[in-house]
């Protein structure tokens, strides 16, 4: 006997998913490949702090910043197995992430390596 799909409840607002599926999750907690490049350029960030050598800085410079680009262009793309809101969200976040990586660039070649020489 073959399952009929749950009813949806009428006083529910229009467009509401109680279900969350499996890429909304993944998107929510973190866990997909877009994400784990932003890990990945925020580790050198933290790298850069520990390095004092300045071409080893401007090359891991350059790799992170390569890095969050390729995020940007994984993340952003419209995903129709997410909701809208999901995908508002993520049209958002990413150039956030971008322009935190681009202060803490700036900070790195500005202020940090003063306290660093100092």
């Amino acid at each position: 006997m073959k399952m009929q799909p749950p009813i949806p409840d009428p006083h529910s607002p229009p467009g509401a998913n109680h279900q969350v599926n499996s890429h909304e999750l993944r998107e929510w907690l973190g866990i997909t490949p877009a994400d784990f490049l932003i890990y990945a350029a925020s580790l050198g960030v933290v790298v850069l702090y520990l390095v004092n050598n300045l071409t080893l800085e401007i090359i891991i410079s350059v790799v992170s910043i390569l890095l969050m680009l390729v995020s940007c262009y994984l993340g952003m793309k419209h995903d129709e197995r997410v909701s809208k809101t999901t995908n508002i969200i993520k049209k958002i976040s990413y150039p956030a992430y971008f322009l935190i990586l681009l202060v803490l660039l700036y900070l790195n070649f500005t202020q940090w390596n003063i306290v660093k020489s100092a």
